[in-house]
C-alpha cells in the first residue's frame, strides 16, 4: 500500500532520514536509495508517496519513494528576508535613477554634476516659500541670501545670469556649491 508523508530529518551527508505519514506520529527510516530519482535530493519538508516494508532486521523501513511537492511547510527564513530586502533597494536604486534620468531629460545641456545636484538638492523651499518674490531689484548672485533663493530666482523669475555656466546650478560661487 502507498503511503503519504512528509521529511521530518534528513542528514544529506549520510543520506537518510525520517519521514512521518500524514495523520499519524510514527517515523519511518528513510534512505537515499529508496528513491528512483537520486539527482535532486530530498529536503526537511518535502512532501514524498512511498511503501514500507521490514529490512533483514525486522524494522519498517521506507522503499520506492518519489517526492510529490518541496518544502510546503517551511517557515520564510534568512533567505526570504534577504531576498525582500534586496528588492527594496533594488527599487530605490531604479526610483533614483529614473529621477536622474527625468531631470536629466528635463535639462539635456547640463552636466552629470549639475544633474545630480538638482535631484540631490531640497527644492521644495524654491517653489513654496512665501518670503521670496520676484523682485526687479534682485539680479545677481551677491544679492540672494540663500540657495533656494537663488534657485527661485532661476526657476520663477527666469534671470538667466544666475546662472552662468548654464548648467541649472545658480549661484555656485556664493550659494549653491
Amino acid at each position: 500500500m502507498r503511503l503519504q508523508g512528509r521529511v521530518i530529518e534528513w542528514n544529506d551527508e549520510r543520506g537518510f532520514g525520517f519521514v512521518v505519514q500524514h495523520g499519524t506520529k510514527t517515523r519511518t527510516f528513510i534512505h537515499i536509495s529508496a528513491f528512483a530519482h537520486r539527482g535532486d535530493r530530498p529536503a526537511v519538508g518535502d512532501v514524498v508517496t512511498y511503501e514500507v516494508r521490514q529490512d533483514e532486521r525486522k524494522r519498517w523501513v521506507a522503499h520506492a519513494a518519489d517526492r510529490s511537492g518541496r518544502r510546503r511547510l517551511a517557515p520564510a527564513g534568512p533567505n526570504r528576508l534577504a531576498q525582500l530586502a534586496g528588492v527594496f533597494v533594488l527599487a530605490a536604486v531604479l526610483m533614483a535613477a529614473w529621477k536622474l534620468i527625468s531631470i536629466r531629460a528635463a535639462h539635456p545641456s547640463s552636466s552629470i554634476g549639475a544633474t545630480v545636484y538638482r535631484a540631490a538638492h531640497p527644492r521644495v523651499a524654491a517653489h513654496s516659500s512665501a518670503d521670496f518674490s520676484c523682485s526687479v531689484s534682485k539680479t545677481s548672485c551677491s544679492e540672494m541670501t540663500s540657495c533656494a533663493e537663488a534657485l527661485y530666482y532661476l526657476e520663477r523669475c527666469g534671470l538667466p545670469n544666475m546662472d552662468g555656466d548654464h548648467d541649472g546650478i545658480p549661484c555656485e560661487q556664493q550659494w549653491c556649491n
